[in-house]
């Protein structure tokens, strides 16, 4: 296959796990002989910077360090118009047979729709729910909001799906989709493919379910409140005082300065900041060991999180995961059995969970065992790019494509 991947962000320029994952397939896809070409926004870059395999040229609607605020829709328009362009340029440079959308946030549909204009295939994976910013006629909207929805539609049809066809799509979780279609996403036949991680580079650590001393708890990812990280000093702060055990709580990632600042003055507060590490963000490569080194992974997301990848690295990484499942990382984790579930934004519940792992090293081991098969099985990066694969060549080659 001949692809143009188009996203909008790409390492080593990036924000979280989606990136990354987008990064692992094509790797994966160019591995087996496919002939893929990435255009991406100038996010981390000053100006445009092309070669031929990388094409860093489109625009965003607003920097990632600055919030989404406001719809914006003349800036948005302009966005538009300028990566409808760069996409057509591309596009009749590398003629690809297929143009598989990963991620539009910010960078808006003008790909999408030069893409469609130009007479290309067009395949689409949704990974988030930024697509709910782009419906017009929302069920959820009501009253004036749905009238002005209605008038910018008219006047700005680009930054709306209205036609954009959507036949070749899947998501990436079952609750992804629901959510989606609630909002007016036509995406109910949408395809599952579930994510995968590269299992190679997670290998298992020695002697699964061993405690060190002190015990090292860890949390992975973003440091923004919706990902509940707050809950996970606060319900460590409740086990120090329940247990009188050494422990050690460590915190990898970054956000928002005040929300960070909030996390140290609330671990200053409970009184356990010889026990509590903010390392900031690390390198991709060095997450394994970190995995390795702990020993109970808190994943901790309040909001309905799509999915998710780091309770997959630390599952194949051989350390028991204590998660919430208000998203779709629900639809793999079995209680009891591959991990413990615990009440978003419960820190009491967590506490709980985090107690019953310290005391039980047969339900630890077990859990590990049960959670690195299950990987091995449905969720290595392999079996996600044999899926993305057979997905991309059918979209191709359907017959209701575009000639």
């Amino acid at each position: 296959m001949r692809l143009l991947v188009v996203t909008n962000l790409y390492p080593p320029y990036y924000l979280g796990g989606y990136e990354v994952l987008c990064e692992n397939a094509v790797a994966e896809l160019r591995q087996r002989g496919h002939d893929i070409v990435v255009l991406t926004s100038m996010h981390g870059v000053h100006t445009p910077d092309r070669n031929d395999h990388l094409c860093r040229s489109l625009r965003l609607t607003r920097p990632w360090d600055q919030p989404a605020q406001g719809r914006q829709r003349w800036s948005s328009w302009r966005t538009t118009r300028h990566n409808y362009r760069e996409t057509r340029v591309v596009l009749d440079q590398i003629r690809p047979e297929l143009v598989f959308f990963w991620s539009q946030g910010r960078i808006t549909l003008g790909p999408a729709y030069a893409a469609q204009d130009a007479g290309y295939r067009t395949a689409y994976t949704m990974n988030d729910f930024h697509w709910n910013q782009f419906v017009a006629d929302s069920p959820l909207h009501t009253g004036m909001s749905r009238k002005v929805r209605a008038i910018e539609r008219r006047l700005l049809p680009q930054l709306f799906l209205n036609d954009i066809d959507l036949t070749h799509t899947t998501c990436i979780s079952k609750r992804l989709r629901t959510d989606l279609v609630r909002e007016g996403v036509p995406v109910s036949q949408a395809e599952i493919l579930y994510q995968g991680i590269p299992i190679t580079q997670f290998p298992m650590r020695e002697s699964p379910g061993m405690l060190h001393d002190p015990v090292r708890f860890l949390y992975v990812g973003q440091l923004h409140e919706y990902k509940g990280p707050h809950t996970a000093i606060a319900a460590f702060a409740a086990l120090s005082k329940r247990t009188n055990l050494p422990m050690t709580l460590t915190l990898i990632g970054a956000g928002p300065d005040a929300y960070c600042q909030r996390l140290r003055a609330m671990v200053d507060k409970l009184g356990i900041t010889p026990q509590v590490t903010f390392t900031g963000k690390v390198a991709i490569e060095a997450l394994p060991a970190y995995y390795r080194e702990h020993d109970i992974f808190l994943f901790t997301s309040i909001w309905p999180e799509p999915f998710g990848l780091t309770f997959l690295e630390a599952m194949a990484s051989g350390i028991p995961v204590i998660s919430t499942t208000v998203g779709g990382q629900a639809e793999c984790l079995d209680d009891g059995v591959n991990c413990l579930t615990f009440t978003a934004d419960d820190a009491a519940s967590l506490a709980e969970g985090m107690h019953r792992l310290l005391l039980d090293a047969d339900l630890r081991r077990a859990i590990v065992l049960t959670a690195r098969h299950r990987i091995e099985q449905d969720f290595t990066m392999q079996a996600y790019i044999n899926r993305i694969e057979r997905f991309l060549i059918n979209s191709i080659s359907d017959k209701h494509g575009a000639d």
